[in-house]
């Protein structure tokens, strides 16, 4: 999905999810509730444009609250056949006001994390989802909102758990010491 861009824009109540596709063919997009999974937004992109979807009553994501909407996109072929995929995407607003703090949705927001390697002790890097599922639920049951996956890329099923689970993730490529 590295040639999917999605940027979202929330108000009151609704929320706006722009949707940037690079391809040259037509792409039909679908936007399905948290819960329900039914389609909340369609739309049509096509040779890079941005496409607005509107979502009334919008669920927002949070730590509290980690609503996460479907965001089906498929090609189709002259046949109608065609690829698809999904991407899991939550809708909010971040915003750091000097003197203030984080607020998320409106809330004063206080992050309270850890940091975590990509591997899970004696089990390596190959740890299997459950493994992290259960970490993360033990992290959240003692009041953790917040994951910083220190010093390598962590694993793209981690962070859809992060996302999954309602943990704000400060995502960090490599660790640097020097500049460079």
């Amino acid at each position: 999905a590295k040639d999917v861009i999605v940027d979202t824009d929330t108000g009151e109540g609704d929320a706006k999810v722009r949707v940037r596709v690079l391809s040259r063919k037509r792409v039909n997009l679908v936007l399905c509730a948290p819960e329900s999974g039914a389609p909340v937004a369609q739309g049509l992109a096509a040779d890079g444009e941005w496409t607005e979807l509107t979502v009334v009553q919008a669920k927002l994501w949070s730590a509290e609250h980690p609503d996460l909407y479907t965001l089906k996109l498929s090609l189709a072929d002259e046949d109608g056949a065609g690829d698809e995929i999904s991407l899991r995407i939550g809708l909010r607003r971040v915003e750091f006001l000097p003197g203030k703090g984080m607020f998320v949705n409106g809330r004063e927001t206080k992050l309270k994390g850890a940091c975590v390697h990509q591997d899970v002790g004696c089990l390596g890097i190959a740890a299997k989802k459950e493994i992290w599922r259960e970490r993360l639920a033990a992290l959240k049951e003692m009041g953790c909102n917040a994951i910083r996956p220190a010093h390598h890329m962590h694993s793209e099923e981690f962070m859809d758990l992060c996302d999954e689970m309602g943990f704000y993730v400060y995502e960090e490529c490599f660790d640097k010491w020097t500049g460079g």
